[in-house]
């Protein structure tokens, strides 16, 4: 055999007179298929809780295999797992959440690094659960196929939906006793930070201060150098971040202070602390009021 003359698209390959051009395409596909193949069944075995999403002629994402994993995670079996999950894959996302996914998915090149997403999926009771997938789109010959890896998210979004309310609660109850407290006010423990004082006769003036040096103007108030060391210790912002990480988020003081100017009272101080849905931030919630009526 001799490789033949150049033409259009290679050189023509001849044994004994015969064109093998495509004799070599049929292998190659051949080679192609089969890599192919390797490849779909190896991500189908992979121990993830996956679905191998194929898009269709008619451009619609479907689904094409299921891990065992995944079929254990919204409460189906790979017997029963089409029942729910059957054509198009993008109606089995929350309806709240489904325009936003359907945008991500289509902006995503095929064989970029992959993509991540938060969002909801029904399950085979018709609840929907919270997760979060990484995926990646690429070819095989001419089809497109989509890999997405779950993790199962629900309970972190449940106990965040949570935080929020009690977040939410924490401040209407905060600016409805603020007719009734000597002082309220919010600090942002972690960025030392006061955001608000309210109340009857607020212990700290107007204008803008961090924690630190609002903790040290009301130590200054303090006549008992008793109450000034305790306070000071129990109240810093080292110790407030300290006993929250311990699971502390609720601490009473009792002190003697003189505000300028004024008359020696006790005070009691309530601080609650509460993490803040989004940013983590460590907030206290404090109420001052005048318990000097208890004291007597």
């Amino acid at each position: 055999g001799y490789a033949g003359p150049e033409k259009d698209g290679g050189r023509l390959y001849e044994i004994v007179g015969m064109d093998v051009t495509n004799l070599i395409d049929r292998q190659a596909k051949k080679l192609e298929a089969r890599y192919s193949s390797t490849l779909l069944e190896t991500l189908r075995n992979l121990p993830s809780i996956s679905v191998l999403y194929h898009m269709a002629e008619d451009g619609v994402l479907v689904p094409h295999t299921f891990s065992d994993e995944f079929c254990r995670l919204i409460g189906c079996t790979q017997e029963n797992v089409r029942e729910l999950y059957h054509g198009d894959s993008f109606m089995m996302v929350h309806p709240e959440d489904r325009t936003g996914i359907l945008s991500l998915y289509w902006q995503h090149d095929v064989n970029e690094r992959p993509a991540t997403a938060v969002y909801r999926i029904i399950t085979h009771s018709g609840t929907y659960k919270w997760v979060s997938v990484n995926f990646v789109s690429f070819f095989v010959g001419a089809e497109r196929y989509t890999y997405v890896v779950y993790t199962d998210i629900d309970a972190l979004k449940q106990q965040e939906e949570k935080l929020v309310k009690q977040y939410e609660a924490a401040q209407a109850i905060q600016a409805s006793v603020a007719g009734s407290c000597q002082m309220v006010m919010r600090a942002n423990v972690t960025q030392n930070q006061i955001e608000q004082v309210d109340g009857t006769a607020p212990v700290l003036p107007s204008g803008d201060r961090t924690y630190d040096e609002a903790l040290q103007l009301v130590l200054s108030r303090l006549p008992r150098e008793q109450d000034r060391r305790r306070c000071g210790e129990a109240m810093s912002r080292p110790a407030l971040l300290r006993a929250m990480a311990e699971g502390s988020s609720h601490l009473v003081m009792e002190y003697q202070i003189r505000p300028h100017g004024g008359r020696t009272f006790w005070m009691q101080m309530t601080t609650h602390l509460m993490q803040r849905p989004g940013s983590g931030d460590i907030i206290a919630f404090q109420t001052a009021v005048d318990v000097s009526h208890d004291r007597i």
